[in-house]
């Protein structure tokens, strides 16, 4: 008999010590990934690289964090969230230390690839601990919230990681990262959980580590994350290369208007139904792109970061919100991690097929041919049919 790993919380209560605890967690891991985003690309071109390459070295964390989603989403309920709330900063300090000595591409690919263990670990485990944890009734604000803190450390962190590669040096970024890193695992290591035996849990093959019952939600993903692996991966360079200022601005915007829209957008879908926040989500994001590709001026960015923010934090909080709806007992950590590994597909593949746009049409190539990606999760919601997309399920309904 194995043990599933559950956490309990009041009824109707959101912020509750445990779920602030999950909060500043993701912050402080999240700001320790982040920081990294715009100079990865920018370190990169400075020990030699190409910007053909940049796609690459920014998509193949997201890919390793892919292939290990399933592994990691099953060992999330076999031997509970803690152990990856833990194992996920701690990647991320040794990652710190290793970039220093990654002074060409294939020590720089591995060690990205190393990071994407941590990023697969954290993410997974930490949701999946707070999706125990939120009030059935309130799912999508919870996740709203929880991730609103992920959002503010997104703002926070390129805007710290290009000012200080430009004004010290990239050690000094990745020296930040390191610190950050072990300040997620010391609050990591104040989670606690409660575990109860669970005679119903599947055993180990193939079929367990995939849900199906995230399946839809993970097709929607598919098609919104592309457009953010085109903005980690190029948008730096595009602002850069046309003198346009630090690209980290638009990074603190698109996150703060994450956090703003997190706040009423996940009670609108709790109210009113997934549906009525993801289509004018998936538009915002289609228009986010466009505006990027449009962009010449810091201003143009700035009102792009607006739009494309809007976006996010519309549509992730409700979608996340719909697989702990779908999950089944016990199966709750492997549909969060079939659900991230979609994301981290769309992330980790679209950089790398960018790279290829690049090569034929330019950086802003990338941006206006990414503007139609959301507007083909748009055609699969409005072909859907099932009820349970339609509306947010009741209280009693977790199917």
């Amino acid at each position: 008999m194995r043990a599933t790993t559950i956490s309990a919380a009041p009824a109707e209560r959101i912020l509750t010590r445990p779920f602030v605890t999950a909060c500043v967690t993701i912050f402080f891991a999240a700001f320790s990934f982040q920081i990294l985003m715009p100079v990865i690309p920018l370190y990169l071109l400075h020990i030699g690289g190409k910007d053909s390459q940049v796609g690459l070295v920014m998509g193949v964390s997201a890919v390793a964090s892919l292939l290990l989603r399933p592994l990691v989403g099953f060992s999330a309920d076999r031997f509970g969230r803690k152990p990856l709330v833990i194992l996920g900063p701690a990647t991320y300090g040794i990652c710190a230390v290793l970039y220093h000595f990654a002074r060409s591409l294939p020590p720089l690919l591995l060690v990205r690839l190393i990071n994407g263990v941590g990023l697969s670990a954290n993410s997974t485990g930490l949701s999946t601990y707070v999706a125990d944890i939120a009030p059935q009734a309130r799912r999508a604000e919870a996740m709203g919230l929880f991730g609103a803190s992920l959002n503010i450390a997104s703002a926070l962190g390129p805007l710290a990681g290009f000012w200080l590669s430009e004004a010290y040096s990239f050690d000094a970024v990745f020296l930040l990262s390191g610190v950050a890193a072990a300040l997620a695992v010391l609050l990591g290591l104040q989670i606690s959980e409660r575990r109860v035996s669970d005679s119903s849990q599947p055993r180990f093959s193939g079929m367990t580590l995939v849900s199906k019952d995230a399946a839809f939600p993970s097709a929607l993903v598919l098609f919104l994350t592309v457009t953010y692996g085109a903005v980690t991966s190029y948008l730096a360079v595009l602002v850069k290369h046309d003198g346009l200022g630090n690209p980290g601005i638009f990074f603190l915007v698109f996150s703060a208007t994450i956090v703003v829209t997190r706040l009423f957008a996940g009670r609108i879908a709790d109210r009113l139904g997934r549906t009525a926040v993801l289509i004018p989500g998936m538009l915002g994001l289609s228009a986010g792109m466009a505006l990027i590709a449009l962009a010449h001026s810091m201003l143009f960015i700035l009102g792009a970061g607006v739009v494309y923010g809007f976006g996010f934090g519309t549509v992730h909080p409700a979608m996340q919100a719909m697989v702990i709806d779908r999950a089944q007992p016990g199966r709750l950590g492997t549909a969060m991690g079939t659900f991230s590994g979609a994301f981290d597909l769309g992330i980790g593949g679209g950089a790398a097929a960018w790279g290829l746009v690049v090569l034929a049409f330019g950086v802003r190539g990338v941006f206006a041919l990414g503007a139609f990606a959301p507007l083909g999760a748009v055609l699969l919601v409005l072909a859907s049919s099932a009820p349970r997309f339609r509306r947010a399920p009741a209280a009693a309904d977790t199917a």
